[in-house]
């Protein structure tokens, strides 16, 4: 067996004394080496840094050079790899052929359309189409390319978007590439698209919608419904508008139980219309968190109208009495798990 070989191993190190040479590490089954492979790395902060070992250790032999290959795809540090201005196709090309096999999470940043192909290629021929999350900040391409790049991870759960000038330029842009990466990437369960410039409402002449509002409803499998605009920088006090749009995400999304309601003014007409959707008995965690305005008879409403509510977290400055945090219990005191807000004012007594 591999470990009976492991022990041959070193006893015959220990058996000829410390001088001598230690036996070649050729003399171990292939399986084993890989397996010894496994633990090869620095743990050190710079990702090309940690796996500089593993290609010391590939070229010790071609006997390790086959244990790297068998042991890359589950090696801890070739899960993730970033490419941005400074990578050549040719540095992208050599990690996917060495390392390619194990990542599951890729993160481009200002990388130029010159690159998309080796992007891809790495994507399909090293990752195998086995990358599960792509992160995307700062990329000056159009949304054809990105889309080359994400039709290349059919597998993905996890797409997070930021600063994407010509995907990001209007809500429309915004909606019509969702429905396409919604199409190549079946799987996702979690989308960001956002755009770091686009703080304010008025910042670059249009309003910025909400997830819930834009581009959740191409999404089938999100998990997390997002009614704060904007996503990467909320613009403070939104409020979600459009109930057409969001009854259609909460339809299409079933396998939602969240919503993401931080930062939002909520008004009561928004808590009627969700609690008239499928959410009424499948939402099990409500975010109110940050500069939410809601009033207490809201929040009392949804703790009330939503039967399988377990979590709930507050806005960080409410300021209520006692009374409310009783009423609270009584209307849904299955809760398990209260985040009581940043700044809150409650004391012992509301507790």
């Amino acid at each position: 067996s591999a470990m009976t070989a492991l022990v041959d191993f070193f006893r015959a190190y220990f058996s000829r004394g410390a001088a001598t040479t230690m036996p070649r590490l050729d003399a171990l089954p292939v399986e084993l080496l890989a397996h010894v492979t496994l633990y090869v790395g620095e743990p050190i902060y710079n990702r090309d840094e940690r796996r500089r070992p593993l290609l010391h250790l590939r070229c010790a032999s071609k006997a390790c050079e086959a244990a790297m290959r068998r042991a890359v795809r589950d090696h801890a540090y070739t899960k993730e790899f970033g490419f941005g201005d400074v990578s050549s196709t040719r540095r992208i090309a050599a990690c996917g052929r060495v390392f390619g096999a194990g990542c599951e999470t890729l993160r481009l940043g200002a990388t130029q359309s010159d690159k998309v192909t080796a992007i891809r290629q790495f994507a399909v021929d090293a990752a195998q189409g086995r990358i599960l999350e792509v992160t995307l900040s700062t990329l000056p391409i159009s949304p054809s390319a990105l889309l080359s790049i994400c039709s290349a991870c059919p597998l993905m759960t996890r797409f997070y978007g930021s600063n994407l000038p010509h995907v990001t330029s209007s809500n429309a842009d915004v909606a019509s590439f969702a429905r396409e990466l919604g199409r190549v990437c079946p799987l996702l369960e979690d989308v960001t698209i956002a755009n770091e410039a686009a703080e304010y409402a008025d910042m670059d002449g249009r309003e910025v919608l909400s997830p819930a509002e834009l581009f959740q409803m191409h999404f089938p499998r999100i998990k997390r419904l997002v009614f704060q605009s904007g996503n990467a920088y909320p613009v403070p006090g939104y409020q979600p508008w459009d109930h057409a749009k969001i009854e259609a995400t909460v339809t299409a999304c079933t396998r939602a139980d969240a919503v993401d309601l931080s930062n939002c003014t909520v008004m009561p007409t928004l808590v009627e219309l969700l609690l008239r959707t499928p959410l009424k008995g499948r939402l099990r965690t409500l975010w109110l968190t940050g500069g939410t305005d809601v009033s207490l008879d809201a929040i009392l409403q949804c703790a009330t109208g939503f039967g399988t509510l377990r979590e709930l977290a507050l806005p960080d400055d409410l300021d209520a009495p006692a009374e409310f945090y009783a009423s609270l219990a009584r209307a849904r005191p299955s809760l398990i798990d209260i985040d009581m807000g940043a700044r809150t004012l409650a004391d012992d007594l509301c507790v």
